[in-house]
């Protein structure tokens, strides 16, 4: 994973984000740092574009938020939207990764017999 160098807008950027974030949940800056296991003084500097986030602090905080890393990466600046997948198919793979591996390979199977069954391409009826 490569960064280029941070630029006054990324951090604007992300700073705004991660505010929508805070909002969302109805917490405060305190409430993400517990959530996350930063100090409320990384978490301030970020919500105010006084630094950029480092790949651990990335993954801290999408630890802290319940969100995939690859999507804080990416609000981060360190991968490009092609780089990573759709929302909702980020969120199937961390539903995956929580599921016990016998259960992760029923849903395989029926996935790939639906998909072998369904002539007009679509997955689901």
């Amino acid at each position: 994973m490569t960064k280029h160098s941070t630029t006054p807008d990324q951090k604007q950027s992300f700073a705004r984000w991660l505010e929508g974030q805070l909002t969302f949940r109805k917490w405060k800056a305190s409430d993400l740092a517990r959530q996350s296991n930063l100090s409320i003084s990384t978490i301030s500097l970020l919500l105010h574009a006084h630094r950029a986030p480092e790949p651990v602090s990335c993954k801290k905080l999408a630890s802290g938020l319940g969100l995939p890393v690859d999507l804080v990466y990416e609000k981060a600046g360190y991968m490009s939207g092609s780089e990573t997948l759709s929302s909702p198919k980020r969120s199937l793979i961390e539903f995956v990764k929580r599921m016990p591996d016998a259960d992760a390979l029923k849903l395989l199977a029926r996935s790939q017999a639906r998909m072998v069954t369904q002539a007009d391409g679509k997955w689901w009826a």
